[in-house]
C-alpha cells in the first residue's frame, strides 16, 4: 500500500470568488514510474470545495484554479406558462450553473408542492426538474424554483394552467441554456 504524501501548494491567485494553487509532483525515491496519480483536495474560505483527480507527470508543475459562480438559469422555450389537460403528466427541466452547488427548492404558490406522490423534484449537478403526474385543476398555479448559494440567488417561475378533463398524456419541457 502506497503512503500518501502531502504536496506543497503555492497560492497563485486569491480573491473573494477565486483561488489558484500551483504544485509540483515530485519523483518518488527509487520509483521508475513516469506518471503518478495524485488526488488534490482544496477547501477554500468562500466554501468552494474541489476534489480534482489528475494524472500527473513526475517533476512537472501544475496549476489549479477554483472559481465560485453565483447561480444562473437556462433559457426556456415555452414561455412562463405551461398548459396541460387534466390527467396529463409533464416534467419541467431547468439547467443551471453555480459553484459551489446551490440549494434547490421548488414551491407551489409559495408553499409546499401539492401532493408528494404526484409532484417530485430532483436535482443533479447542473440540472433540476419537477415531475408532475396526473394533474388536476386544483394543481393550477405558480411553481417557483429557487437556487441559492453563498454568492447569490436565482429563481424560475412557471404558471401551470390545467384545462378540461383530458386523457392521460406525458410531456417533457426542457429549458435550454
Amino acid at each position: 500500500m502506497s503512503q500518501l504524501m502531502p504536496l506543497p501548494l503555492t497560492v497563485s491567485c486569491f480573491s473573494k470568488i477565486q483561488i489558484g494553487f500551483t504544485f509540483l509532483v515530485p519523483a518518488h525515491p527509487g520509483s521508475r514510474r513516469k506518471r503518478a496519480v495524485k488526488r488534490v483536495c482544496v477547501c477554500v474560505c468562500v466554501c468552494v470545495c474541489a476534489c480534482v483527480r489528475v494524472c500527473c507527470s513526475i517533476n512537472t508543475q501544475y496549476s489549479i484554479v477554483v472559481s465560485a459562480v453565483a447561480p444562473s438559469l437556462g433559457k426556456h422555450d415555452y414561455g412562463d406558462k405551461l398548459v396541460l389537460k387534466a390527467g396529463a403528466s409533464a416534467v419541467v427541466e431547468v439547467p443551471f450553473a453555480a459553484s459551489p452547488e446551490p440549494s434547490v427548492e421548488w414551491k407551489y404558490r409559495g408553499g409546499h408542492l401539492p401532493d408528494a406522490r404526484r409532484f417530485r423534484d430532483e436535482t443533479a449537478p447542473g440540472l433540476t426538474s419537477l415531475s408532475m403526474s396526473k394533474v388536476t385543476r386544483k394543481d393550477a398555479g405558480d411553481y417557483t424554483m429557487t437556487l441559492k448559494n453563498q454568492l447569490g440567488t436565482a429563481t424560475f417561475t412557471v404558471k401551470l394552467v390545467v384545462q378540461g378533463t383530458g386523457t392521460h398524456s406525458f410531456y417533457r419541457y426542457p429549458v435550454h441554456l
